[in-house]
């Protein structure tokens, strides 16, 4: 059996691609996992395809494997919904919610994790399913249960792969304001060191990872499973399908969708603000704005005063009714390189550089009247773009392919996993390393 533990909205774009993958080759038992108590598993249109095609059915962990009375009653009242538990009694959801309002999550690091569902739960997790690889995304280990998961994998020989919840595009290394703060780049090693496997999109975020302390034989490059090009062919027919009732309108006009992105990645919210309200007075234009999937609190409602907030329609939606894409370092703007969309790059936003920028491959603006400027140019001439096609491919093989251009991306994950799988049940539960 293969365990996938799944989060938020985020990991899930990106792990979902690997389970419908090895869910293909029909030869290994999967099982998906949430680790979040409070994400609605049942409305996400990525599990609903896993459930209707190969009969995987997403659960909660803490449901999944509620070993005693008390595992079960702490269970039925951290996970779930009203909308999700319909047949729930009245009186059973008011309980609930009280628990989550006054106890969630505050004192679910003390009390929950630390005795109920702690280290000796997980090591009967393990003895009960006897899975052959348990696989992660990039959480950190004090988030939810993973720790103990972790530990007890290792004590049971498990082998443990942490595969990626999104595309960190940036060059520089203090790309957040906590970096700048601590004054020293992300540390890898320790914050992955439990990991057996960490796995990468490109070359650039494996230096990164190895010269913070995660050894390299353990670092992988397979490239991106959310863009690349089997993944999305089937993940073009589920939102078309879900979304046909949309509808955008701006034919008339230049339509344009800012991808919002996290305000921590050193973004200048202030010069973003004023420039999406003042472009949003410009004739002949039509601005959407979709907020940033992990949070839709950066600055809202004075987004939603300079502009249309689309936060409920998928971003390769958005993608493929405008004309044009802006946006800094959401890893959504790969698919403007994929619609052949024209990105534009307002540098002045944040303080970051970006590989696809160091690539040349985006119209790079530095303060707002290039930006007006550009924009009236595409109202005149919307087939322009100073940037060249062999510029795009260069990103697309570095990120999307792993810098191999020929890389079938789905086929190298699910050949990794499955081969760590078949490598612990052939030699009696010893984790081999392998090197990708």
């Amino acid at each position: 059996m293969i365990i996938f533990f799944i989060r938020k909205y985020n990991d899930i774009d990106h792990v979902t691609p690997i389970i419908y993958k090895i869910a293909q080759t029909g030869n290994k038992e999967i099982r998906v996992l949430s680790l979040n108590y409070s994400y609605p598993i049942r409305q996400d249109y990525r599990l609903q395809l896993l459930a209707e095609k190969f009969g995987i059915e997403a659960e909660y962990i803490y449901k999944a494997f509620a070993p005693t009375r008390l595992h079960q009653m702490s269970a039925s009242l951290l996970c779930g919904t009203r909308e999700q538990e319909t047949d729930e009694s009245k009186l059973h959801y008011f309980f609930r919610r009280v628990y989550r309002i006054f106890i969630n999550p505050r004192i679910f690091d003390s009390i929950i994790k630390r005795f109920i569902f702690s280290i000796s739960w997980a090591e009967l997790f393990c003895a009960k399913f006897k899975p052959a690889v348990l696989v992660f995304d990039w959480v950190k280990p004090y988030q939810y249960v993973t720790e103990s998961l972790l530990k007890a994998a290792r004590e049971h020989r498990i082998p443990t792969v942490a595969v990626p919840h999104g595309i960190p595009m940036f060059v520089n290394e203090l790309f957040s304001e906590g970096l700048i703060q601590a004054g020293r780049p992300l540390q890898y090693g320790d914050k992955y060191q439990l990991f057996d496997h960490f796995v990468v999109q490109f070359n650039h975020l494996k230096k990164m990872a190895v010269r913070t302390g995660l050894p390299a034989e353990r670092v992988h490059v397979l490239g991106s499973t959310r863009f690349c090009d089997e993944w999305r062919q089937v993940h073009a027919g589920l939102v078309s399908h879900i979304n046909k009732n949309y509808h955008l309108g701006g034919e008339d006009k230049l339509k344009v969708v800012f991808m919002d992105t996290l305000s921590v990645y050193r973004i200048n919210v202030e010069a973003m603000l004023d420039s999406l309200q003042r472009l949003s007075k410009l004739r002949g234009l039509q601005l959407l704005i979709k907020p940033h999937t992990r949070s839709n609190r950066l600055s809202t409602m004075a987004l939603g005063q300079a502009a249309k907030i689309v936060d409920k329609v998928p971003s390769g939606v958005l993608c493929e009714w405008a004309d044009v894409i802006i946006g800094t370092s959401s890893s959504i703007l790969l698919e403007a390189y994929r619609l052949n969309k024209l990105l534009l790059y307002p540098k002045f936003f944040h303080e970051n550089t970006m590989l696809f920028e160091d690539f040349g491959a985006c119209w790079n603006v530095g303060n707002y009247d290039e930006l007006e400027a550009a924009i009236l140019t595409l109202m005149k001439d919307p087939g322009c773009r100073p940037y060249s096609e062999k510029a795009v491919q260069r990103v697309l093989t570095e990120i999307v392919c792993g810098g191999l251009e020929e890389r079938d991306v789905l086929h190298d994950y699910s050949d990794f996993i499955l081969g760590l799988a078949n490598q612990r049940q052939g030699h009696g539960g010893v984790v081999f390393k392998k090197k990708i």
